[in-house]
């Protein structure tokens, strides 16, 4: 704009509408925008809030699998699922109580192909986000690999006390 036309307050005014200046606004003030940021330490309960679920399901099919099968070491594999169950139903019973703590309400709304569409409210705000189905997959495999990993632990542990 020209140095004529960069003052007189015309043009702050004519090409945008009162709903976009206050958003604008919103977005350059420091004060307002702080409000909306949900920490990370949030973000992760309320990831971890629908992954535990997912997790429980997927390992309580795997040791129906598992009973339903012919295997010799059946009631071995079947007690470390549902030790495995213990475990996940612990640290999602830990999260949920620390949602209810802050006043977090996570709510599913809608699957699509490959996403899982969620909203949780934070202190007032609404959030949205998704998840991705392959995310999901990888974080449920790494997450799964970790608390096995615990298990096998806590499983050498029992057999090296004896």
């Amino acid at each position: 704009m020209s140095k004529f036309l960069e003052g007189n307050g015309r043009w702050g005014t004519k090409f945008i509408s009162p709903e976009h200046r206050d958003q604008l606004n919103e977005l350059n003030d420091p004060d307002k925008g702080a409000s909306q940021k949900v920490p990370q330490q949030i973000l992760i309960m309320v990831r971890d809030s629908v992954l535990l679920p997912i997790m429980m399901t997927v390992v309580e099919n795997n040791r129906l699998e598992i009973e339903r099968s012919n295997h010799s070491l059946k009631t071995l594999y079947s007690a470390a699922a549902n030790t495995l169950l213990n475990a996940i139903h612990t640290d999602l019973a830990g999260i949920r109580k620390e949602l209810r703590e802050h006043h977090i309400k996570v709510i599913e709304e809608e699957r699509v192909d490959d996403a899982a569409h969620y909203k949780f409210y934070y202190r007032g705000y609404e959030h949205k986000f998704a998840l991705m189905r392959f995310l999901v997959r990888s974080e449920i495999s790494t997450r799964l690999g970790k608390y096995i990993a615990q298990l096998e632990k806590h499983f050498s542990g029992l057999i090296h006390k004896k």
